[in-house]
């Protein structure tokens, strides 16, 4: 995998490096290397490839949006809070203008589990509430704000459902694990 994202990264370098690529294709090349270092695990990279694509004219808003919430996801691993919330406000606030409700739903996702990492529980719920596509993330997170308050009934069917939806076998297992320390909590 690694060698392949490596590849890909030097052919959007081509393409970023063409005199005759449109504005548009070297956008999108700008943010697939981004991804693609995001992917390798080179965060200063990639965050410097994902600033470079929101200072860009005319994208389409679904790339500067999402660009704007993978440098929030950047500034937090890095532990700078005030910074990734205001960038994922940013990806929010260009996502609403434009109606593009995936990335409504993964930024308010990223919100919800920033304030869960900061145990602010109501918060996170709050959040969560506002979120239409209810899938494992969805799921597993909600399970989780629930069983870190000693909710555990209410834990309970979100784990059921996130080990439903999950979509690789790690994440079902984790969910299933989840929902067996909630049902021996709910035992005790």
């Amino acid at each position: 995998l690694e060698e392949r994202l490596e590849a890909s990264t030097k052919w959007y370098e081509k393409v970023l490096n063409n005199k005759q690529s449109t504005g548009d294709m070297k956008a999108r090349a700008l943010w697939n290397a981004a991804w693609s270092e995001l992917t390798l695990g080179d965060d200063t990279s990639a965050e410097t490839r994902f600033k470079s694509v929101t200072e860009m004219d005319n994208l389409p808003p679904e790339i500067k949006a999402d660009a704007w919430l993978r440098l929030a996801i950047i500034a937090r691993r890095g532990g700078q809070e005030t910074t990734s919330r205001w960038r994922a406000q940013k990806s929010l606030a260009i996502a609403d203008s434009a109606g593009l409700a995936r990335i409504q739903d993964d930024v308010r996702l990223f919100l919800a589990e920033s304030a869960y990492l900061k145990n602010e529980y109501t918060s996170a719920l709050e959040i969560l509430e506002k979120v239409r596509e209810q899938g494992y993330a969805f799921f597993q997170l909600k399970g989780q704000v629930y069983f870190d308050t000693r909710q555990y009934a209410d834990a309970k069917p979100f784990f059921e459902k996130a080990a439903a939806a999950a979509p690789a076998p790690d994440q079902r297992n984790n969910s299933l694990f989840d929902l067996a320390q909630a049902l021996f909590n709910l035992k005790s």
